[in-house]
This record gives C-alpha cells, sequence and structure tokens, in this order.
C-alpha cells in the first residue's frame, strides 16, 4: 500500500530554511526578485515564471526544480562561471537537492522567515516536524 493512502502523513511540514517565500505557478520575474535559492514545485509552472526562474539561474542564482515540471530540453543539470546553478531533481528531498540547498537552510530545529521589522520563528512541535510551533518576534 502506498504512503499516506491510510491518512499517513507522507513528509513533514517542517523543513528549516531562513527567509522564504511561496510563489504561484504564475509568479513574475519582478515579484520574485534576486533570490540566491529557488525551489521550483508543485504540479505546474508556467512558461514565464519558469523563463524568470532559468534566467535567474544563469544570473547566480540557485534553482532546485521538480523535473515533472520541466520541458525534455530542462532536465540536465548546469552551472554558469557566475555561480548559478539549474538542478532539476526527481526528489526535492534527496541528497543532490539538500546538498545545493544546504548553505541556505536555518539549523535543523528553527526556521525564520523575516517581514519587513517582524520575524516568525517556526520549529517541529513534535519529533518529526508533522506539527509546527510558531513564535513572532
Amino acid at each position: 500500500m502506498p504512503a499516506g493512502s491510510c491518512g499517513e502523513p507522507i513528509h513533514p511540514l517542517f523543513q528549516p530554511a531562513n527567509s522564504v517565500l511561496a510563489f504561484d505557478a504564475y509568479a513574475t520575474a519582478e515579484a520574485i526578485g534576486e533570490p540566491e535559492l529557488v525551489l521550483l514545485a508543485g504540479s505546474y509552472i508556467s512558461d514565464g515564471t519558469l523563463a524568470a526562474c532559468r534566467k535567474l539561474a544563469e544570473r547566480g542564482s540557485a534553482v532546485i526544480a521538480g523535473s515533472w515540471l520541466l520541458p525534455e530540453g530542462l532536465r540536465r543539470p548546469q552551472r554558469w562561471s557566475g555561480g548559478g546553478c539549474w538542478l532539476p531533481v526527481d526528489n526535492l528531498l534527496g541528497e543532490d537537492a539538500r546538498e545545493l540547498a544546504a548553505p541556505y537552510l536555518g539549523s535543523d530545529r528553527l526556521w525564520r522567515q523575516r517581514f519587513g521589522e517582524h520575524a516568525i520563528r517556526i520549529s517541529p512541535a513534535d519529533e518529526h516536524g508533522f506539527s509546527l510551533h510558531f513564535e513572532i518576534e
């Protein structure tokens, strides 16, 4: 029986990271800005958002993309001299994705988000991170 078919959680909610923003499949280059790390996940991504993320990789961002979102021509890893990286993966929690994302992740028990002068600290509320605890600074 597949994981999650009997109501068990498939993956935890907690993943430590700092200053993460989430966008939908139609995010514009202007909205995305110039982040150091981009994770492309979900079930669909628009051509415009995909092109904007590809340009970010070419300009120096690390981009990790679920291979199922990509056309065949973008399913190969690539690095640029300016430090940018395009990494298609079959598993966003796999070793290759974790290795590339490691410099951008928070401690293994804390996830921080900053919104202007306010910050939120998120930590796992249970052993495996299926429940979360939030603190506002």
